[in-house]
């Protein structure tokens, strides 16, 4: 199964980004990630047996932080991804790095979200066709203003369906 380590935000980012998800889905018709908290995902791993992953997490968030991330813009995987792009700070690879470093020998990663190879991003919809996306960027663009915005818990999660195993507050830096 697919299993997906990302972060989420304090309850003020969260709503911003919600809000933004929000828009895309009303211009699609698209309502997949509505239903989805907002996240960015540092890793995606498949394994057989969650419950090592589980059980490590909840003993230690290793050097897992909070911290913040700047949306700097929209943007598309196309044909079938819309996404809020945070600019790739020394913060958001050093927790894709240790998040590699962490599950390397425990499951089988993504090679899409390996460091060096992985774009920092927000999904607001998926499954979207061309003409979707087409509206969706649209009226994403017109909503979007820059932001920082606040990471304070990181999360294991089913992919499909989505849902989240484990939800972890982050220390300090």
């Amino acid at each position: 199964m697919e299993y997906a380590l990302s972060l989420y935000f304090d309850e003020v980012s969260e709503q911003r980004l919600q809000a933004l998800n929000e828009t895309a889905a009303r211009a699609t018709d698209n309502d997949y990630m509505v239903n989805i908290p907002p996240h960015i995902t540092i890793a995606m791993f498949t394994t057989d047996n969650i419950q090592p992953i589980a059980a490590m997490m909840n003993k230690s968030l290793g050097g897992f932080n909070s911290g913040r991330v700047l949306f700097s813009s929209v943007g598309a995987f196309p044909p079938h991804t819309l996404f809020l792009a945070p600019a790739a700070n020394p913060y958001l690879q050093s927790m894709c790095r240790m998040a590699s470093t962490l599950l390397a020998r425990k499951v089988s990663l993504h090679h899409l979200y390996l460091p060096n190879f992985w774009v920092p991003h927000m999904t607001s919809a998926m499954k979207l066709t061309g003409a979707e996306l087409i509206r969706g960027f649209a009226a994403l663009s017109d909503a979007f203003a820059q932001f920082e915005a606040n990471v304070t818990r990181i999360a294991v999660s089913a992919c499909e369906p989505y849902e989240d195993l484990i939800v972890l507050d982050l220390p300090a830096a």
